[in-house]
């Protein structure tokens, strides 16, 4: 069984992003453009979801647990 997968983003994941990185120690670590609300989350997502995919930086990470 895979640990981890990278997946495409999908418009409607922005919801989901905003809650899973709603967290100060990740803000410490992220540049200052790191998306740090809903609306910003959401344009972020929207754009990842938008992207070619020909980066890695553009997907969603899923952990199996």
């Amino acid at each position: 069984m895979e640990k981890f997968k990278l997946a495409r983003w999908k418009k409607n994941e922005g919801e989901f992003f905003f809650h899973q990185s709603d967290d100060i120690v990740l803000y410490q670590n992220m540049s200052n453009n790191f998306p740090k609300n809903l609306a910003d989350c959401e344009k972020m997502v929207d754009f990842f979801a938008e992207s070619n995919d020909q980066k890695e930086y553009v997907r969603s990470i899923h952990i199996n647990q």
